[in-house]
């Protein structure tokens, strides 16, 4: 059986991080930082796609979803193309099909605030956090 080569990978790595994951992970940055920080992280893990046996049956394979979130055979999220980059000026509207269910960590329960999905959970237990 034929597998990829990114079997058995933490799939994190092939996924866009928000500003929140980011800045969980200890980093202080702004919006042009996290659109750079996923470019280059997100480069990186494409060019590891190079020479994958499923390389264009990932891409097939992958929901709008899938494309505009994560590396899918090789190619970079449409997420990081300029005109898909949302500003607390751009409406939402044309990215909410294609935003998960829940947060990187599982929650379901998020709001949208200045164009960015914020999880209810995760901002309450930073904030307690801050608190302690």
């Amino acid at each position: 059986m034929i597998t990829p080569k990114c079997n058995g990978m933490d799939t994190t790595e092939f996924q866009y991080l928000d500003s929140d994951d980011i800045q969980a992970a200890g980093l202080k940055v702004g919006r042009e930082e996290v659109w750079q920080f996923n470019n280059d992280r997100l480069t990186e893990a494409a060019s590891f796609c190079v020479g994958c046996p499923m390389i264009d049956s990932c891409f097939e394979s992958a929901t709008d979803a899938d494309l505009f979130w994560t590396v899918r055979g090789g190619r970079l999220p449409t997420r990081l193309a300029k005109n898909h980059r949302i500003s607390r000026h751009t409406p939402t509207s044309d990215v909410k099909d294609y935003l998960p269910d829940t947060c990187l960590k599982g929650h379901s329960q998020w709001f949208m605030k200045d164009g960015h999905r914020r999880c209810f959970v995760c901002v309450d237990a930073k904030e307690r956090a801050g608190k302690e």
